[in-house]
């Protein structure tokens, strides 16, 4: 605008009403195609600090929510990588992290070390098939990888190797007990957590 050419100053107006074109346009795509795509909620909501479910009957929710208000920031969460929607929770668990995570589409975990071998434990882990052994031998390379962490595992209760029998064979102590939805164990205990 301060530019003795008209030319100058021509395109500045042009260079500026590109700009703002491309940023209404970018927020009516946000707010018609991820906002308000065909009236179907968001699985959550944040209030403030905490947040609020819109889709009732999801029988983890309740278990993620006591992870994030009664556990350390620094701790891990070991969770079923087939378990159906988890990545839509793993940003409600804030500084705590995954063991291992399934990305949405796979080619995000090429060429990350160790990436299928964590997988691989833990379907182990959820089947039930795991031998108590198997699962010393897992823990304690999880807490070699992860030194002074708190594990925390997060299973549906009946469920494969969920059985609380199963579970209090392996060392491991119930902290949450969500009813018939799903609970969770504290893997490593002798950490102070």
């Amino acid at each position: 605008q301060g530019s003795r050419k008209g030319r100058w100053r021509r395109f500045g107006w042009l260079l500026a009403g590109i700009l703002l074109a491309l940023t209404l346009s970018r927020m009516i795509f946000v707010n018609v195609h991820h906002v308000n795509r065909a009236g179907v909620a968001a699985r959550f909501e944040y209030e403030g600090l905490g947040w609020r479910l819109n889709r009732a009957g999801n029988r983890m929710a309740p278990a993620y929510d006591w992870i994030r208000g009664h556990t350390p920031f620094n701790s891990i969460i070991a969770v079923d990588p087939d378990l159906p929607g988890i990545n839509n929770f793993s940003n409600l668990l804030h500084e705590r992290m995954f063991y291992v995570k399934t990305p949405y589409h796979g080619h995000f975990a090429d060429g990350i070390p160790g990436y299928d071998e964590r997988i691989r434990e833990l379907r182990l882990f959820y089947s039930g098939e795991m031998s108590g052994g198997e699962y010393q031998g897992m823990l304690a390379r999880m807490m070699d990888s992860l030194p002074g962490r708190p594990l925390y595992a997060v299973v549906k209760d009946g469920e494969g190797s969920s059985s609380p029998r199963i579970m209090e064979e392996r060392g491991a102590v119930l902290v949450y007990d969500g009813g018939e939805g799903a609970s969770v164990y504290w893997l490593n205990p002798e950490i102070d957590g």
